[in-house]
């Protein structure tokens, strides 16, 4: 059974094996959370919001330009304002459709089976990780709510 504190050691784990590239104060850093997840505390607020960032730092570092110009493909952007929508279509044998997988074996984007609307082809949708990784989350209609888009997003908000 997985437990709050693995994604955490995963994490931290991921770092120890980057160390000579990390700074003194990093390798501190991950030394004191190390610890203090040995102990069964969690990590503060402060600290989550610092492991956040550097994920959102290794994401963007290690996204492929062709994968970056994918997840602004699907957000839209370069018609309209970013964001007026969250699809993309591939399928096996084409060009994007590796990129795709990469980009949901690392948390960016997720996907769906096809139906007629898409060919049968899966549907791709860049997640919040993916915002992060891209832009730092830009405001879009399907951001938030139900994920249907404007017209099906509770309004009680």
């Amino acid at each position: 059974m997985t437990t709050w504190a693995d994604e955490y050691v995963t994490l931290l784990e991921d770092c120890e094996k980057r160390s000579e590239r990390l700074s003194d104060w990093e390798l501190g850093f991950v030394d004191s959370l190390q610890r203090q997840l040995a102990e069964g505390r969690r990590p503060s607020a402060k600290q989550i919001e610092a492991l956040d960032l550097g994920a959102r730092h290794q994401a963007r570092m290690t996204m492929t330009p062709k994968q970056r110009d994918i997840m602004k493909h699907a957000l839209g952007a370069g018609r309209g304002a970013p964001g007026w929508r969250n699809h993309f279509v591939t399928g096996p044998g084409s060009d994007d459709y590796d990129d795709c997988e990469a980009l949901v074996a690392a948390g960016l984007m997720t996907k769906r089976s096809g139906g007629p609307l898409s060919g049968g082809d899966p549907v791709y949708r860049v997640t919040d990780a993916g915002q992060d990784a891209l832009v730092g989350r830009p405001k879009t209609p399907n951001a938030g709510g139900n994920g249907l888009g404007p017209a099906c997003r509770d309004k009680s908000r």
